[in-house]
């Protein structure tokens, strides 16, 4: 691992980290939140409960979970932005948990916070990439939120924008399942990117913008109609048209991921990550993650 820090976080202030985060509460059934993202793997019902309701209350989506089984299957769907490994729930399998996401590309860069009650050996530091923080136990709750909150921050902000394309990409396939036996699939997949908070723009066979998420819209500056009459060939995203180059490359069968720069309504240059996928036949969904504006 790329270091592996065995401390006794200090307490936090719980309502000055809400504050400064600036994030409001939501609800973890909801399978579209942009809310950072924590896997909570304990067997204790009482630490469970009591973690996930820290979490939330600081503005994580939080996905508890009883054992190792239930983790492997979890972490697939919901590709958190950190992970919570507890003592009680996997005793000396906790590095073997560990081990498996860090085997797995779509994982492996995934923070990993572990709570243990026995001593690490030195070997350990070599065995593990990614960034994992080591909690002796016992450890206060707070102490378990600020081990979270310092290593979410730590990510590079195109880590987090590629786990959120990914994330939007393994919905919309979910989605696509459930409407395929539906004649009217495609209309129902346009009302459904349309709702959608992460950035989504819905693209036909021509290159035509046929649907665009609240998302796309407060990212881009353009409103749902404006988008309408737009094309991934359209000047309006910046002169060197990045969109229609990715589009381009997905429908020739090449890869259509990557770093982009597009300019929001106003004009102002934006550096967003990129990824495009079928969800039906004739409308892919192309989903942009916002990195950060360029300095001038």
């Amino acid at each position: 691992m790329q270091k592996v820090a065995e401390h006794r976080a200090p307490d936090g202030d719980r309502r000055n980290r809400e504050r400064r985060r600036g994030i409001s509460r939501r609800r973890i059934d909801t399978p579209w939140t942009t809310a950072p993202r924590v896997l909570l793997v304990a067997a204790n019902v009482d630490a469970r409960l009591l973690l996930t309701g820290l979490l939330e209350e600081a503005g994580y989506a939080t996905y508890p979970v009883r054992d190792a089984i239930d983790a492997l299957q979890t972490i697939g769907r919901r590709l958190p932005d950190a992970v919570v490994l507890g003592e009680g729930s996997l005793g000396t399998d906790s590095f073997s948990l560990l081990t498996a996401l860090r085997t797995d590309a779509a994982t492996r860069d995934i923070p990993a916070v572990i709570l243990t009650g026995v001593q690490v050996h030195s070997g350990a530091n070599g065995r593990h990439t990614g960034p994992t923080v080591l909690l002796r136990e016992p450890v206060s709750p707070d102490a378990v939120l600020a081990a979270v909150d310092d290593l979410t921050r730590a990510t590079p902000c195109d880590r987090v924008a590629i786990r959120q394309l990914r994330r939007s990409l393994l919905t919309l396939s979910d989605t696509e399942r459930r409407l395929s036996a539906n004649g009217q699939a495609v209309g129902q997949m346009l009302a459904v990117i349309n709702r959608l908070q992460p950035a989504i723009l819905g693209v036909d066979s021509r290159g035509a913008l046929v649907a665009a998420s609240r998302g796309a819209q407060m990212l881009t500056g353009y409103d749902g109609r404006e988008l309408a009459g737009m094309s991934v060939f359209d000047a309006a995203f910046g002169a060197d048209l990045p969109l229609a180059r990715s589009w381009q490359a997905h429908t020739e069968g090449r890869r259509s991921t990557g770093a982009v720069s597009v300019r929001d309504r106003a004009g102002r240059p934006l550096r967003m990550h990129t990824a495009i996928a079928q969800v039906l036949p004739g409308l892919d969904a192309l989903a942009l993650a916002f990195v950060t504006e360029f300095r001038t």
